[in-house]
């Protein structure tokens, strides 16, 4: 499955149903905010949040407290260190989008413990990100939880360097070449 830079249009995700349906999950053009969230574009400055929210008091306190914000802005700072461990392969992607523990080299107490508390905050701040993509969609259900997941892993895995160890199955992982490689 591809994902086009600029718009993400239309998404056909295939769930194979006792009876061999195909659903088809449509995901209308990304605003500037949904792109920032998922990293295709750099963070807001405080200037732009403000004129972003001009509108009123209340919709500019509502905007500027949305926990999606917050862990945007979490990622964004825990960002360099999540990069370097991965490259080291001391961090990998797991088939559900989440960041998770690999024994490495770099086995001391400092080092584990900082792996420790990025895998915490990282993994709570995409169940934040996803959450705030489903609700936010009018096309998107609860049930759509999944499919949302896959697209986000697919993402996570382009974005992340060369040396990420990623999960293929639930009993194998490999590390990411050069060229990215996402399953379709």
């Amino acid at each position: 499955m591809t994902l086009t830079e600029k718009t993400l249009t239309r998404i056909i995700v295939l769930m194979w149903l006792p009876n061999c349906t195909i659903t088809t999950v449509n995901i209308p053009q990304k605003t500037a905010l949904e792109n920032q969230l998922i990293g295709e574009m750099l963070p807001l400055t405080e200037e732009e949040l403000l004129l972003a929210s001009v509108r009123s008091e209340t919709e500019a306190q509502t905007f500027a407290s949305q926990p999606s914000i917050a862990a945007r802005r979490r990622q964004l700072f825990n960002r360099d260190d999540i990069i370097e461990f991965k490259k080291k392969g001391c961090l990998g992607e797991s088939l559900k989008a989440q960041l998770v523990f690999q024994p490495c080299e770099l086995a001391d107490q400092e080092n584990s413990s900082l792996r420790r508390k990025l895998i915490e905050e990282e993994n709570k701040d995409r169940e934040v990100i996803i959450t705030w993509f489903i609700i936010n969609d009018p096309t998107l259900a609860p049930s759509d939880r999944n499919q949302v997941i896959e697209i986000y892993r697919q993402l996570l895995i382009r974005q992340s360097p060369p040396g990420t160890p990623i999960q293929k199955t639930a009993a194998s992982w490999s590390p990411k070449n050069q060229e990215p490689q996402l399953q379709q």
